[in-house]
């Protein structure tokens, strides 16, 4: 980013919903990342995820757009690098540290493409700012530390029609496939479920194993 950018100035604390003034000016049409507090938790790597509050609002119109900080929203999780979000959030954090805020200005091809959003009123060639709260950064090779618990005897039993049957193994493959570390799982049908209906023929089978570090 060069030093005579013009860009949005950003007031409010780390961990508010930030408060954004756009320049009357048309943006540069560039990726620009602009950081405003530096933090001093675990630096964002590929693998690693993230987890993030975002405020974001439309350059041209200033149209505010939905954000982790709304009522009912939740943190952004995802892995660093790993495509599971915008390009915008993804490349905000990387080699970021938790605890930093970054402003973003992104152009379409970092933001909702060339196409938009209709519902959002974000159009093929908006940009759009976003201010990104790095709330924590977890390790990919993180090691869970606890004890097992019993389980207790008197579970009631619960029965599932075969749709209920392959939603669960597809959300249980994707949940896997997500999975930082060294981890191997398999469901019998899971991958089936998440192309084409399962075939009625029972509840498939599922196995896993998996070791929280490399």
């Amino acid at each position: 980013m060069s030093s005579d950018a013009l860009l949005p100035t950003v007031s409010g604390q780390f961990g508010t919903r930030a408060t954004l003034a756009v320049p009357k000016a048309k943006p540069s049409g560039k990726f620009v990342i602009a950081p405003q507090i530096q933090g001093r938790g675990r630096a964002a790597r590929a693998g690693d995820v993230a987890i993030v509050n975002y405020t974001a609002q439309v350059w041209r119109s200033g149209k505010p757009l939905p954000g982790s900080y709304d009522k009912g929203a939740r943190p952004q999780v995802f892995a660093v690098g790993r495509g599971g979000t915008l390009p915008a959030l993804d490349k905000a954090v990387s080699d970021e540290h938790a605890g930093s805020r970054v402003l973003v200005a992104a152009p379409p091809a970092a933001a909702y493409g060339t196409t938009g959003s209709a519902q959002l009123g974000v159009s093929g060639t908006d940009t759009v700012v976003f201010v990104v709260d790095i709330m924590n950064v977890i390790g990919a090779h993180a090691t869970v530390q606890g004890k097992q618990r019993s389980v207790p005897d008197d579970l009631p039993e619960v029965l599932l029609t075969a749709p209920a049957v392959c939603m669960l193994s597809g959300l249980l493959m994707h949940a896997v496939n997500e999975l930082p570390g060294n981890y191997e799982a398999s469901v019998d049908g899971g991958a089936a479920a998440l192309s084409a209906p399962c075939e009625p023929e029972g509840p498939p089978r599922g196995s896993y194993a998996g070791a929280g570090s490399s």
